[in-house]
C-alpha cells in the first residue's frame, strides 16, 4: 500500500544507518592510528559499569560514586580530545553526524513528529498530489469580492452569501478533518471557483501533514485504462487514489460516456467512502444531470456521503 509516512520513515532509517556507518569507519581509523583512544573508550565504559556496581552495594554513597564517575569520564574525554587535536583531527570526527540533530534522523522527538519530518511530509504530499504549484492555493486568500451581493431569484440568497458559507464549510472541513464523515460535492456552472477552492483545501491539509491527491475524471479513467491494457506497469498512483487522506476528483461528468467508465469512478467512490476516506468532487453538472448520467446506486453513494454545495455567480475568470 502506498504510504508516504512509511516511505519517509524507511528513508530516515537509511539516512541514520549511513551516518552511523560513517562514524564506525571513522572510529576504526582513529583506533588504528591512536590505540590509546580505544583504551580510553573502554575505560569510559568500565567507569559506568563500576559506578553501577558500587551503588548496588552501597546505595547510600550513590551521589559520591556518580561524582567520581563523572570526574573520571571528564578526565578521559579531555585526554581523548588532546590526542585527536595533536593528530590533526577535530573531536567531531568520531561523532555521529545526523542531518537533524533534534530527532537524530528518526523523524520523531519523543512521540511527536519532528519539524523536519513534517516539512518532508508536506513536500511529498505536494509532489504526490498531482497539483502543480500547490503552494499558491491559500484558503484564507480565497476572494469573495468576485461574487455579487445581489440576491438571485429562485435561490433566496446572493452569490456572495452563498460563497461565504461554502468557504466557511471548507475551512471547517480542514479543521475537523479527522472527525468528518462526509466529503464535499461542489457543483455549479463553469468558472465559479470550484477547482480553485478544492485545491486550497488540498494545500491546507497537505500543510498539516495529510496526503492529498488530485485527478480529473478523464485522468482517472485513463489511469485505469492504462493499467488494464498494460500501458502502465506502476500502480503506485492508482494506489494513492484509494489511500490518500483526501482525493479531489475534478470535472466529474467530463469523462466519455461509455459502459466502462462508470465502474472505474464508482469503484473509487465506493471504496473510499467505505473506508471513510474523504473526497472533494467538482462538477459543472446539475444534480438532475448527474442522476440521469450515472446509476441510481452511484447517485445514492454520492448524495448520501457528501455535503452538496451549489456554487452561484458569474464566471469569475473573465473578471480576473
Amino acid at each position: 500500500m502506498y504510504d508516504i509516512q512509511t516511505k519517509l520513515l524507511n528513508e530516515y532509517d537509511d539516512i541514520r544507518a549511513e551516518a552511523e556507518s560513517i562514524r564506525s569507519r571513522h572510529i576504526g581509523e582513529i583506533y588504528s592510528e591512536f590505540p590509546r583512544i580505544k583504551e580510553i573508550d573502554a575505560e569510559i565504559n568500565r567507569a559506568g559499569f563500576d559506578a553501577v556496581g558500587k551503588i548496588a552495594k552501597n546505595p547510600e554513597k550513590a551521589a559520591e560514586y556518580r561524582n567520581e564517575m563523572r570526574e573520571k569520564i571528564s578526565r578521559l574525554e579531555n585526554e581523548k580530545k588532546q590526542i585527536l587535536s595533536a593528530g590533526g583531527y577535530d573531536e567531531d570526527y568520531i561523532k555521529v553526524h545526523y542531518k537533524c540533530e533534534k530527532c537524530m534522523d528518526t523523524g520523531y522527538v519523543g512521540n511527536k513528529k519532528c519539524v523536519c519530518f513534517i516539512n518532508r511530509l508536506i513536500r511529498e504530499s505536494y509532489t504526490a498530489s498531482n497539483i502543480p504549484e500547490l503552494e499558491k492555493y491559500i484558503l484564507e486568500n480565497f476572494k469573495l469580492d468576485y461574487y455579487s451581493p445581489e440576491e438571485i431569484m429562485g435561490e433566496n440568497t446572493s452569490p456572495y452569501e452563498r460563497m461565504k458559507g461554502i468557504k466557511e464549510i471548507a475551512e471547517d472541513f480542514c479543521v475537523n478533518f479527522e472527525n468528518e464523515t462526509k466529503g464535499l460535492l461542489f457543483y455549479g456552472s463553469p468558472g465559479l471557483g470550484k477547482t480553485y477552492l478544492s485545491k486550497c483545501v488540498a494545500k491546507k491539509l497537505a500543510d498539516s501533514g495529510k496526503t492529498v491527491a488530485y485527478i480529473t475524471a478523464i485522468g482517472l479513467v485513463n489511469v485505469f485504462r492504462d493499467l488494464q491494457f498494460g500501458r502502465e506497469t506502476d500502480g503506485v498512483y492508482k494506489e494513492l487514489l484509494y489511500t490518500a487522506d483526501l482525493l479531489i476528483l475534478d470535472d466529474l461528468g467530463a469523462e466519455p460516456e461509455t459502459k466502462n467508465t462508470l465502474p472505474y469512478i464508482f469503484d473509487i467512490l465506493d471504496t473510499r467512502t467505505s473506508r471513510n476516506k474523504k473526497m472533494i468532487i467538482n462538477t459543472n453538472h446539475t444534480l438532475e444531470e448527474l442522476t440521469r448520467r450515472y446509476s441510481a446506486r452511484f447517485s445514492s453513494r454520492l448524495f448520501g456521503n457528501f455535503k452538496i454545495l451549489k456554487f452561484l455567480g458569474a464566471d469569475i475568470r473573465v473578471m480576473m
